[in-house]
């Protein structure tokens, strides 16, 4: 699937930020206008099974079998009511496949290379257009993925019953028709209740005790002083675990809950079998660089928005379900690392099914540094689509930390997945924010 546009990300990340939906994605191409097929690629098959909406592994092959649901199309005109069916095909494997119900018809506006998103929360479900209904109507402008004979008249015939985009709200505000999409959608997905309960109230009070006896007295310095110091006053032991610390409840602590501060979401070695590097260590003899010591470092964030300053990328599969990071010349990158999307919100969803994420505020004591919290962030729930798509736009990150020993051999603390604390309520339904003292 191609590169998202601006506004169709823009569009993207209001969606997923509906409470208890997930979003998938395709891009529509001349054969799908042509066959009224899609092919249900890694990013709907996710997003379906997020929810339990529908489970194509389960599914068996053959028409027997086809799954007919309502949908609720957003066109030009409105809302409408029509259908959905999902489907493998006795032939080509039993490839799972999908078709909107009279798409071509409703939104006669559709072209090759728009994306359509289908949200759903494992009950609703309704699709739109991600891309811009006023972009040109040129065939220049035409993102073809499927290119065949017939193009030219398969491209004629989508021209000849479509209205000319620019003709389409040509006078709205672009911040104003996303924004009306949205809330059209939106309105479909009733929020649910939020707060603290159970475990969550047992935890917080046990934080507000910590916080009324004055600040925590920290036995370590560097980056984990503050979650040491926190979860040492909770009775928790250090540990590396990547079980929920706190009877199925995650405690992320630091200096801020807000702004640019970095948060690890959790640490993922790459799949060593489908990476050509093959180690950490791999990656760091080959996308390294020196420093003044004479030792080689690869301590460094890439995203999915641009190459960093060593040169290294992130790229989204949607259609295959990898995530992959790439070195050197965007025209020439080279494949280094490759995980499994699938991995990744699996990790997600297991440390952060509930989690709260701390504020202490380093403070100077008479024994030493310690921390004084202040603040909780509750969040649950991890948007597993949305992740996907965070990744894409660099919203989510993963920073390298690998480096040299004067002595031989490597040292790292993991390739940690993160975002910014401001990002937190785009990745995570919020159940609360709680003042300590």
């Amino acid at each position: 699937m191609r590169q998202l546009q601006q506004g169709e990300k823009d569009l993207l990340g209001r969606l997923v930020s509906i409470q208890g939906a997930e979003v998938g994605l395709f891009e529509v191409t001349v054969v799908q206008l042509e066959k009224s097929i899609v092919d249900a690629n890694f990013s709907i098959r996710a997003a379906f099974a997020a929810t339990g909406f529908h489970y194509y592994e389960q599914q068996p092959q053959g028409e027997d079998h086809k799954v007919v649901v309502d949908l609720v199309l957003l066109t030009s005109s409105g809302l409408v009511e029509t259908k959905m069916s999902m489907y493998r095909p006795d032939t080509k494997g039993g490839d799972p496949r999908l078709w909107i119900y009279r798409l071509t018809s409703l939104c006669p506006e559709v072209r090759p290379g728009d994306v359509i998103a289908i949200v759903q929360d494992g009950t609703s479900c309704t699709a739109l257009n991600l891309s811009d209904p006023r972009a040109s109507a040129s065939e220049d402008d035409l993102t073809l993925r499927d290119r065949s004979a017939s193009e030219p008249a398969v491209i004629a015939e989508v021209k000849r019953r479509s209205p000319s985009r620019g003709d389409i709200a040509s006078d709205l505000d672009p911040a104003e028709t996303a924004q009306s999409r949205f809330s059209e959608v939106q309105g479909l997905f009733p929020a649910g209740p939020t707060g603290a309960t159970g475990v969550a109230v047992e935890l917080l009070d046990r934080l507000r005790m910590i916080a009324s006896a004055g600040p925590i007295l920290s036995e370590r310095r560097g980056d984990t002083a503050v979650g040491y110091a926190v979860e040492t006053a909770l009775g928790i032991k250090a540990n590396s675990s990547k079980r929920p610390d706190y009877k199925g409840i995650e405690i992320k602590s630091g200096k801020s809950i807000r702004g640019n501060s970095n948060k690890t979401l959790f640490a993922k070695m790459f799949d060593r079998d489908m990476s050509p590097v093959g180690s950490y260590a791999g990656l760091l003899d080959k996308c390294g660089y020196f420093k003044e010591d004479g030792l080689k470092y690869l301590q460094c964030s890439v995203d999915g928005r641009a190459p960093n300053p060593q040169a290294l990328v992130l790229s989204v599969d949607y259609q295959d379900g990898l995530l992959r990071e790439k070195w050197g010349p965007l025209d020439s990158a080279e494949l280094v690392a490759v995980w499994e999307l699938a991995r990744l919100q699996e990790d997600l969803a297991n440390k952060h099914r509930e989690t709260f994420w701390v504020e202490a505020t380093e403070v100077q004591m008479p024994e030493g540094r310690g921390f004084a919290v202040s603040k909780v962030l509750h969040t649950s729930t991890p948007r597993l689509s949305a992740f996907t798509h965070l990744l894409s736009d660099g919203t989510v990150f993963v920073d390298h930390t690998i480096r040299q020993k004067p002595e031989g051999g490597t040292r790292d603390h993991g390739m940690l997945f993160r975002t910014k604390a401001k990002h937190l309520a785009r990745l995570f339904k919020v159940e609360g924010e709680y003042a300590l003292i």
